[in-house]
């Protein structure tokens, strides 16, 4: 068969493949790509609490750009961004935690609420959100990252740095707690 010289055009390459394709990580296009996801990833993960979450942002991208000579690339930037994420926020969760009884609920009168999904009651919106950032951490992890951030088992997986098989317990255990507290919610205002 002849060679005709005609090749399939290869697919577009995302900024983030671009990056990790260079070899090397630009700081400045990393925040640039990455800090609105961080932000909001931090945000849910402190549930719901801004009085932190700037610090927290800026400790992520700070930590990267720390941890940025030993990123091997076996995982994808946004994933590696997640994990640190994670770690950072479960950091200002333990330090804060004497001091958190008291604290500001996002859902309390004169909070700025957070935007809920389209189509969903403000009012049940804040509802889940409560129910959400009343999980324990662990729970509270999974939920975020699987039906908040849109991410699969296997992605979740790399950045909790645990089996998937571990991961899908941990949600189904997840989904348990928060329909138990969802259930709680209705009934306190039925």
């Amino acid at each position: 068969m002849a060679d005709t010289g005609s090749t399939t055009p290869a697919a577009p390459m995302s900024r983030e493949s671009a990056i990790e394709a260079a070899g090397a990580l630009d700081f400045d296009q990393l925040v640039a790509l990455h800090r609105q996801r961080v932000t909001r990833l931090a945000r849910r993960l402190l549930g719901w609490r801004d009085a932190d979450l700037e610090d927290v942002v800026h400790d992520v991208f700070l930590a990267a750009l720390r941890a940025a000579p030993r990123f091997r690339g076996e995982c994808r930037v946004s994933t590696w961004l997640t994990a640190i994420t994670l770690n950072t926020c479960r950091n200002r969760l333990r330090r804060r935690w004497p001091w958190s009884w008291g604290a500001a609920r996002a859902d309390a009168p004169g909070s700025p609420a957070a935007p809920g999904p389209p189509g969903i009651d403000p009012e049940t919106a804040a509802e889940v959100r409560q129910a959400v950032a009343a999980l324990p951490v662990k729970f509270r992890e999974v939920i975020v990252l699987r039906y908040l951030e849109e991410l699969g088992a296997d992605e979740i997986a790399a950045a909790l740095n645990r089996t998937r098989g571990a991961i899908e317990v941990r949600l189904t255990r997840a989904r348990r707690a928060l329909r138990a507290r969802l259930e709680a919610l209705e009934l306190d205002d039925g």
